[in-house]
This record gives structure tokens, C-alpha cells and sequence, in this order.
């Protein structure tokens, strides 16, 4: 069962990229699996040093292994795993429950991809003008709920998903009616 079940959450701040890795490589070396370089860079980076999406990460890749090495295809697969179960346990309930309009779901799909930094005008670009006229309200709501913030290093009007696997779960739910490969 999903370890929210179980235990009570409680908040923990992000883990640096070398505690993340620590993680990982002590995991995986318990189970006498080891890790490529390249591999343990996309885990750290997808993981966003979130230790649910750690859990969630590791747990996937360990289930694609099939030789002992965890390499670069294994995780690509293993992302798009866990992005998918994080996407059925943290975002689906807040998503559906607040953004229910098609006009919505259409701006979330075209801002799913692998870039966790957006701009709002160049996003605007892509939009038609029924979702251009929803599309600053649609901005405040992802705000309130945590899956985007202002992103004030890259300036105004500039946004970035709050973790790595937000964008790839919405990309995938865009690809949804089509089959195609992770590149990253």
C-alpha cells in the first residue's frame, strides 16, 4: 500500500543532490544492484530531492532491472513509472477535484514535456483563444495548489513546476492516445 496509507506525512525538506545519491546507491548496493553514472544523474534529477519521489523512483527502476545494472534505459522506463504513480496518487485527486473544465486540461497538456521551466507568454503562443482567455486564472489555480511557482531567476512571468516528474506526467497524459519513447 502507498506509504500515505499507512504512516502520517509529515514535511521534510529537500535533500541535496548528494544525500540523494547516497540514497540511492546504498539502496540499490543492499540489493547488489549496481548503478551507472548516467543513471544515478537522471534518478538525483528526477528525484528533485523529494524523499516521496525517491521512493517512488527507486521503486520503479528496481522493477525494470533485469541484469543487476541499472542503466540509462532502465530509469528512462523507471521515470516514466514513477511519474505515472505519482501522478495517480499526488496530482490526480488535487488536479480533478480543482481543474475540471476541457479548456484547463487542454492548457495542462501542452505544458507537460521535460522542461520544469515555463513562460507564460510563450505558452500563451500555443493556446487557442478560449484557453487564452481561462489561461491566468488556470495559472493561480496551479499556484494554490502546489504544482508550479514563480520561477524569479528567469523573471517575470516565468513559472517552473515545483518537482522534475510534474511535467513528465503531464506529457505523458498528453501522449496518452499515442505511444512514444522518453527522451531526455
Amino acid at each position: 500500500p502507498s506509504l500515505m496509507r499507512i504512516f502520517r506525512a509529515i514535511e521534510i525538506r529537500k535533500l541535496h543532490d548528494d544525500d540523494v545519491k547516497s540514497f540511492f546507491l546504498k539502496a540499490f548496493h543492499d540489493c547488489s544492484i549496481d548503478v551507472t553514472q548516467e543513471a544515478m544523474e537522471y534518478m538525483v534529477k528526477y528525484s528533485s530531492g523529494l524523499p516521496i519521489l525517491m521512493h517512488e523512483i527507486g521503486d520503479a527502476v528496481f522493477w525494470q532491472d533485469t541484469d543487476g545494472i541499472i542503466e540509462r534505459d532502465d530509469v528512462l522506463q523507471g521515470i516514466l513509472g514513477a511519474a505515472k504513480a505519482v501522478g495517480k496518487k499526488y496530482i490526480e485527486p488535487k488536479v480533478s477535484r480543482t481543474i475540471r473544465s476541457e479548456r484547463y486540461s487542454a492548457i495542462l497538456k501542452k505544458l507537460g514535456g521535460f522542461s520544469r521551466h515555463f513562460i507564460n507568454r510563450e505558452i500563451a503562443e500555443t493556446l487557442n483563444e478560449k484557453e487564452k482567455s481561462v489561461f491566468n486564472n488556470f495559472l493561480i489555480k496551479l499556484k494554490k495548489l502546489g504544482i508550479i511557482e514563480n520561477d524569479l531567476e528567469k523573471g517575470r512571468g516565468a513559472y517552473r513546476f515545483v518537482n522534475e516528474l510534474y511535467p513528465v506526467y503531464f506529457w505523458m497524459e498528453s501522449q496518452s492516445s499515442q505511444k512514444k519513447t522518453l527522451k531526455i
